[in-house]
């Protein structure tokens, strides 16, 4: 019924048609004693009428519904793109129209102890990390987890007494990401309280594999420590200046533009900087904006 109903009304809604119905009711009303009324009706419809046939007013009131939709394209055997704004050329729209992504997922070269090497997908696998650090991963998967160091713990719950401390770097569960992790994290074992510890921290940062370990000494340090050989890392994130990285639609990998190295030795359960004294790092890219803690935390 209401289908019906919607397809009468918008018949007699129609300009043309609405004005003739209007003309058919002023003939009703001559009939009547509102016959002058009648005949004003007729007359004023008829010229309505004769404006929209005969003048240009009708292709005015349709200029805008012909630029909206241009017509079709013969030569392509198919509409052009539709236009944002009236009177727009096809082809102008199209190219400011961009092209949507691509689906990308990430895949890993793996390589297992009798040499046999294929790729697998990334999202199908996981990084052999304990349960004690997974529960640190705060909705991240690990990228990576590469041992530092060891500790002897003779009241550790373990049967290996052995405990090892880890370097970790973490992504979001996100395919195609421009980088490889956006979080750096060190675990050192408490051998008070038996458990890991956060030793160390970066993130929102865009870095990238891989990981450096080695045994290396402080150039730059003035501690009885810094001329032996303790765990180090290194790793590259992208500085602040570099062009944004875009991984390639066809091969899939991405090449960072300018990053820079930061090195790090754990000294007993302290992670210390490698660097000269007074060096600062250039800014770094940060791939999520940061929030001013300042205004954030300021009342009025």
């Amino acid at each position: 019924m209401f289908f019906i109903l919607s397809k009468t009304v918008g018949l007699l809604l129609l300009p043309t048609n609405f004005l003739i119905v209007l003309a058919l009711a002023g003939a009703l009303l001559t009939a009547t004693r509102w016959a002058r009324a009648g005949r004003r009706l007729m007359a004023t419809t008829i010229v309505l009428l004769a404006v929209c046939a005969f003048s240009p007013a009708g292709n005015l009131l349709l200029y805008p519904l012909e630029s909206r939709f241009p017509p079709w394209d013969a030569a392509t055997n198919a509409p052009p793109a539709e236009s944002s704004k009236p009177g727009a050329h096809p082809k102008a729209s199209a190219e400011a129209q961009p092209a949507p992504p691509v689906a990308m997922e990430d895949w890993w070269l793996a390589r297992d102890s009798k040499g046999h090497a294929g790729w697998l997908l990334s999202r199908m696998i996981d990084v052999d990390a304990p349960d004690t650090l997974t529960r640190y991963s705060e909705g991240q998967k690990f990228v990576g987890a590469y041992v530092l160091a060891t500790v002897f713990d003779a009241g550790a719950e373990q049967q290996n007494k052995n405990i090892p401390e880890y370097v970790t770097v973490l992504a979001p569960y996100t395919a195609g990401l421009p980088f490889d992790f956006n979080q750096v994290r060190v675990f050192t074992w408490n051998v008070k309280m038996h458990r890991y510890e956060t030793a160390f921290r970066e993130k929102n940062i865009a870095g990238y594999l891989p990981v450096k370990l080695e045994l290396a000494k402080d150039p730059y340090g003035k501690s009885p420590t810094a001329q032996t050989a303790l765990p180090a890392f290194t790793y590259r994130v992208l500085t602040a200046d570099a062009p944004p990285v875009v991984p390639d639609p066809a091969t899939g990998f991405i090449t960072p533009g300018k990053t820079i190295a930061k090195m790090y030795r754990l000294e007993g359960n302290v992670v210390h900087r490698v660097a000269p004294p007074g060096y600062k790092d250039p800014p770094i890219a940060r791939p999520m904006a940061e929030i001013n803690k300042e205004k954030k935390g300021r009342r009025r």
